[in-house]
């Protein structure tokens, strides 16, 4: 018989090589499928490996080895560190009021403008408007006055008032229009 290697101990090796491809390309596809376990015996003096079956012994001279596509779990890592306590926190805004502007009386065909202001050291969180009279109504939401703005004022960078501006879409006759604001503070 030729020898492929030049000498029996490195065709055994070169062997052992060409079927462990074989049998690992075999397994890659195998262990999609399933978890596998393959079987071998390798030989204690010439390294040389061969595959053998699950019950299957392997000869005085050689070590049973068996392996598959995937590992057994690592154990779990110990718990990290306590960080560093975090910084306090700013005091949070607990009191809250309603405030209101003054009372104007949008006259027919006109626009009025409402500013409800915060008292020093508060900061608006919103506002609205009331609108109401004229025409014998008895107050409340009322379609002749037609919103164009309903916003807070930042001029100052902090909102501290809202500000309302409305038309009074009647042909006649004054409405009344009010503006208000919701303030917080800390204190």
């Amino acid at each position: 018989m030729r020898q492929l290697f030049g000498s029996s101990r490195l065709s055994r090796v070169g062997l052992a090589i060409v079927m462990l491809l074989i049998g690992a390309s075999m397994g890659a596809v195998v262990s999609a499928q399933s978890n596998t376990v393959y079987y071998a015996c390798i030989n204690k003096s010439s390294g040389g490996i061969r595959m053998a079956k699950a019950d299957q012994s392997c000869s005085a001279n050689e070590d049973k080895i068996h392996w598959n596509q995937e590992g057994q779990p690592g154990a779990q890592g110990p718990a990290g560190a306590t960080g560093p306590e975090g910084a306090q926190g700013p005091a949070g805004l607990t009191n809250v009021t309603v405030r209101e502007s003054d009372v104007i009386n949008a006259v027919a065909g006109q626009y009025a403008d409402r500013e409800a202001s915060c008292l020093p050291g508060e900061k608006a969180t919103g506002g609205g408007h009331y609108t109401g009279g004229g025409y014998g109504g008895s107050g409340g939401i009322d379609a002749g006055i037609m919103i164009v703005s309903s916003r807070p004022n930042v001029n100052s960078g902090t909102p501290t008032s809202w500000e309302v501006q409305g038309y009074n879409t009647r042909p006649s006759g004054a409405m009344t229009f009010v503006a208000y604001v919701i303030c917080v503070s800390s204190q």
